[in-house]
């Protein structure tokens, strides 16, 4: 009963303090943080901009730039009316003038066109700066980018071999709504960049007569070019590394794909062999005596064969009435055997070729001048790469 007693003393005393902190804050609202006044209705907003009305006591203003309601907005300008041309546009093929992969690699990004003018517009700019300021100008379509398209004609859907976009109808005319043009065939970043403050200061005529040039950019030319690089150069070119000296000693060779004339050549055999090099007459040789790693390779069987295969198709007789010379081609990983030497990935002669190949390709391993079965492959292969290692 004593214990009930003390704890209803309790209750009763914290609510008679609680309810004497809530008369103290009424009486000093000033000095009380927590207390708010209560907020003003709003009244109704003004049916455009100016003043505003006060929300829980605090001035606030309209932003004049909000759009009322009853206001429609203007409709989205149409794509086909952004490049408005009002130059005589070039009646001239744009082929000859369209960037391909020898260009470059460096280059700088002089502009940019879009809509349906934009091809003829780029190709403008691209004659005024070969013909008024002498620079190496390219015409670049997005469309033709490998990766960027999958249509017929375009890489990579396109013929192997072919490094350029060869577009016909229809492709040739779905799509024209952009157009780059790109400067210069520099070989370093640094040259590019000094090229770069040369075209900034371009002011060229032909985009002046646009009437829908952006007006902050008007009479400002090319000052907003930037440095870039040629989209189909490859990556080895751009960021060159040093020569893989183990790879150029191995191919020191009679037959080493080095001495090919040609940028094709056909592949006949590859080899990849599995033995340590302790014991090969390679590592007697001093040019791979310094090359300890190549002793725990497993190009033991894979030079040899490819070395010795090569030198007996050269000596056999049937071999040599066909008219062409094998070379061998080794790196860290295996060994290749090639034939012949072509500059046209198809070149008829090398269909030919193959199939005299297969023909005596039998016989050849009857006779024991090849331990194994030559297969030629289907098409040619580029081995230019190969010679810039």
């Amino acid at each position: 009963m004593k214990t009930s007693t003390a704890m209803m003393a309790l209750v009763a005393g914290l609510t008679m303090t609680a309810a004497s902190e809530a008369q103290l804050f009424r009486r000093n609202p000033a000095t009380n943080p927590r207390t708010v006044p209560s907020p003003k209705p709003i009244p109704d907003a003004p049916a455009s901009g100016g003043q505003a009305s006060t929300v829980a006591g605090m001035a606030g203003t309209r932003d004049a730039n909000v759009t009322p309601s009853n206001i429609v907005n203007a409709e989205p300008v149409n794509p086909n009316d952004l490049v408005n041309a009002h130059v005589a546009l070039p009646a001239d093929p744009i082929e000859p003038y369209l960037l391909t992969q020898e260009s470059g690699p460096f280059m700088v990004h002089a502009h940019t066109f879009k809509g349906p003018n934009a091809e003829k517009l780029a190709q403008l700019l691209a004659m005024e700066l070969r013909t008024k300021n002498g620079l190496p100008a390219y015409v670049f379509r997005p469309k033709d980018f490998p990766m960027r398209s999958m249509i017929r004609g375009v890489p990579p859907t396109a013929d192997r071999g072919t490094n350029r976009a060869m577009l016909k109808f229809p492709e040739l005319e779905r799509v024209k709504d952009e157009a780059a043009v790109l400067v210069g065939n520099e070989k370093t970043l640094e040259d590019s960049e000094k090229l770069l403050h040369q075209v900034k200061k371009i002011r060229p005529s032909c985009m002046e007569n646009l009437s829908d040039w952006h007006p902050g950019f008007k009479g400002k030319g090319l000052s907003r070019a930037t440095r870039t690089t040629n989209p189909y150069a490859p990556a080895e070119i751009l960021f060159v590394h040093k020569p893989d000296v183990m790879v150029i000693q191995m191919n020191q060779g009679p037959h080493s794909i080095f001495s090919c004339p040609g940028r094709f050549s056909l592949q006949i055999a590859q080899f990849a062999g599995r033995a340590n090099l302790g014991d090969s007459k390679v590592t007697q040789d001093r040019r791979f005596t310094s090359m300890l790693t190549l002793g725990q390779s497993p190009l033991k069987t894979a030079h040899e064969d490819a070395e010795k295969l090569a030198a007996s198709l050269a000596k056999d007789k049937n071999v040599m009435q066909v008219g062409y010379v094998p070379y061998v081609y080794h790196d860290r990983f295996s060994s290749t055997v090639f034939i012949g030497a072509f500059n046209d990935p198809k070149d008829p002669d090398a269909g030919k070729l193959r199939e005299q190949l297969r023909f005596l390709a039998g016989d050849l391993n009857n006779r024991k001048v090849t331990d194994v079965l030559l297969v030629p492959g289907t098409v040619l292969t580029d081995v230019s790469e190969m010679k810039r290692r």
